[in-house]
């Protein structure tokens, strides 16, 4: 079934937003795994849950910014080289995973502190796997359906020419 450009750039558009979302959650959740637990002494548990909501929000917002320029160069690269196979989006997640955390690196080096080996360790196999999860996500999505466009461009040009 042959669906219209629009309705596959909607998912272009609709795998990276849920992708930047699920990223999120599992960086939220490798550098603060305790977070998702309600800590003791909190008075209004409601309050704390809707202000958790609020940060994952904000916190979308911004990592959907942040991740815009390398996750649509890939993308534009994926949908001209029709690349439909699932590693390639696995491989690209797995490393923005892990330039995150070198980002992280970057940050706390710039602030003098340095993380322990352990704890760095921990977090690059959380972000390495997350970011693969979520390049599966988007290939699942979008990644399959990739080169799509360019085809039925190409076609209506030799249409339009012949």
């Amino acid at each position: 079934m042959k669906q219209s450009s629009g309705i596959l750039i909607l998912k272009i558009l609709g795998g990276y937003f849920l992708t930047t979302l699920v990223a999120l959650i599992c960086l939220f959740f490798v550098s603060a795994p305790q977070s998702f637990l309600l800590p003791e002494g909190i008075e209004n548990p409601v309050e704390f849950i809707k202000g958790i909501g609020a940060v994952l929000l904000l916190g979308w917002i911004l990592t959907s910014f942040i991740m815009a320029i390398p996750c649509a160069i890939f993308i534009v690269i994926s949908e001209f080289f029709s690349l439909k196979h699932r590693l390639p989006y696995l491989i690209f997640g797995a490393g923005l995973g892990v330039c995150i955390l070198y980002y992280n690196w970057l940050e706390n080096l710039a602030h003098g502190r340095l993380m322990p080996f352990e704890d760095s360790l921990l977090k690059l196999t959380g972000l390495f796997i997350s970011g693969a999860i979520c390049g599966l996500i988007y290939w699942k999505i979008a990644g399959r359906n990739a080169g799509t466009i360019k085809q039925r461009m190409c076609s209506q040009n030799q249409k339009n020419g012949a």
